[in-house]
């Protein structure tokens, strides 16, 4: 769901670089706050747009059909499914998107699921300000990026972990 004033806001002034040089991100959550925060966050990054937020697996798809996002920032639990279910809807909705679950729960055990549905990052929702956009930015790069406070168990083989501040 947009929220037309945070939209009109981030989209004031001009832009360091042009549109398509910019990782567009989709923020999937069902907490506005969260969506909102994010899209604050990266407002102040020259490379980094968000083009699109949800609050639902199926607003997601829709929004990711229509605005083809480099990045998909997905909460592990949505109203409609967990992330394990959305990350193959999305990747038939947007296939080059890449999917980063953000999640505040380390070591649920949905996030195996979502883990094992082939996600390309997990970040916990505390994650630093200067983290989250460097990840993002990694991701769109094409590394994988996780968390290293995540429970190994969770884990796919050999994923190249974030540093974890406190």
């Amino acid at each position: 769901m947009h929220n037309a004033g945070l939209d009109a806001m981030l989209n004031e002034g001009p832009s360091p670089r042009p549109p398509e040089a910019r990782i567009r991100l989709l923020v999937v959550d069902d907490h506005p706050v969260v969506c909102e925060g994010v899209s604050l966050l990266v407002h102040s990054s020259t490379d980094i747009v968000v083009t699109g937020s949800a609050r639902s697996a199926e607003e997601a798809v829709a929004v990711a059909r229509q605005t083809r996002p480099d990045v998909v920032l997905l909460d592990l639990r949505l109203p409609d499914m967990l992330a394990s279910e959305a990350v193959k809807l999305l990747r038939m909705a947007a296939p080059k998107a890449k999917i980063v679950i953000f999640t505040a729960y380390a070591g649920h055990r949905a996030l195996k699921a979502a883990m094992e549905a082939g996600v390309d990052g997990c970040l916990l929702k505390d994650a630093a300000d200067t983290d989250l956009v460097e990840a993002i930015r990694r991701v769109a790069r094409g590394e994988s990026v996780f968390d290293a406070r995540l429970e190994r168990d969770s884990l796919p083989a050999g994923p190249r972990r974030c540093p974890a501040r406190s």
